[in-house]
């Protein structure tokens, strides 16, 4: 898919544009239409919501790495940054993937290669049974990953418990064996800040996290 709609020139040869919120609705309109015609291949994995758009902000981070998003405020270590929401769409069939792309770029032009670079395969379950293409429909795309430079300040799942609250998790523990697990909950990403972050700094996950490079088993 990656040559077939010549994504080489289209994300790289150009800055690429900011998608938005009116072109971002239209996206959801034409992944609900896809998602009819397709039962079975692909659903929303939450119905909540969840506005962000307070918490961080799109932004040109570097000409290497492109799009990024910023903290547009002050952000306390342990505060939930990003999660799945109703945007957050799953495709555990490939041609329901497939079909999604296409319509996408009749309307958008080049708009299907940004979803190629941004979508990620990960486990749908917490049995570690099911594969699917994932995606976000809206700016939680732009989070990038953590590199030489920094280290990721955005972390996949829940926050540690601390303090006294520490102390009343004990019984539970004692009675699980072992100590609680802030692994990533395949079924409800949910993005926590792994350290107080200063307004205008990159926020910066950790894509192993979550994500599997297993896109042959996915038929791609």
């Amino acid at each position: 898919m990656y040559e077939l709609f010549e994504c080489d020139e289209a994300l790289f040869a150009t800055t690429r544009p900011w998608w938005t919120s009116d072109q971002w609705r239209e996206v959801r309109d034409i992944y609900r239409t896809v998602a009819k015609k397709n039962k079975g291949g692909t659903y929303q994995m939450s119905e909540d919501v969840f506005d962000f758009s307070q918490i961080a902000e799109p932004f040109q981070a570097s000409e290497e790495k492109g799009r990024g998003l910023k903290a547009a405020r002050d952000i306390r270590q342990g505060e939930i940054v990003l999660r799945t929401t109703n945007n957050t769409v799953a495709f555990n069939d490939a041609l329901a993937y497939r079909k999604f792309l296409f319509a996408l770029e009749e309307r958008f032009p080049t708009f299907a290669c940004d979803i190629i670079l941004w979508n990620w395969v990960q486990y749908l379950d917490d049995e570690v049974a099911t594969l699917g293409i994932v995606v976000d429909l809206n700016d939680n795309n732009l989070l990038n990953s953590q590199d030489k430079k920094a280290k990721a300040n955005v972390m996949c799942g829940v926050p540690p418990v601390t303090g006294f609250a520490s102390w009343l998790m004990w019984p539970r523990r004692l009675f699980n064996g072992k100590e609680d697990s802030y692994e990533c909950d395949m079924t409800n990403l949910t993005f926590y800040a792994s350290r107080n972050i200063r307004k205008g700094d990159e926020l910066l996950g950790e894509y192993g996290d979550f994500e599997t490079n297993r896109y042959d088993e996915m038929g791609l």
